[in-house]
């Protein structure tokens, strides 16, 4: 084993930087002309303090998970589910990410 072997590189998401998760990158990858499901929460937000200030908002998991409901895609096989017609895979929030995979494939000779 040489010294390269031994070292761990990892991509920190959404952008190797700060802090956040993958939803945060995939919310910003949303293609625009579905980014209205996302304001649909501000309604929603109303309308659950309207009954009761203690009701939470899904955190960003839930919003993702509901932007792939509303748009059917979890009747989808997986592999389906992250087609170009619903994430814009040209965004320039992606490149940390494709920068790091470029890199690392390359010192790995793939």
């Amino acid at each position: 084993m040489n010294s390269r072997d031994s070292d761990l590189d990892i991509f920190l998401f959404p952008d190797n930087q700060g802090p956040g998760k993958i939803e945060n990158l995939l919310k910003q990858i949303v293609r625009p002309e579905h980014e209205e499901v996302f304001g649909c929460f501000e309604d929603y937000k109303k309308c659950l303090e309207e009954k009761d200030v203690s009701y939470q908002l899904p955190d960003i998991k839930g919003k993702i998970y509901s932007y792939k409901e509303a748009l059917g895609l979890m009747r989808q096989r997986k592999e389906d589910r992250f087609r170009p017609e619903y994430w814009d895979f040209q965004s320039s929030s992606l490149d940390p990410l494709k920068f790091f995979l470029l890199e690392n494939l390359k010192e790995k000779g793939i």
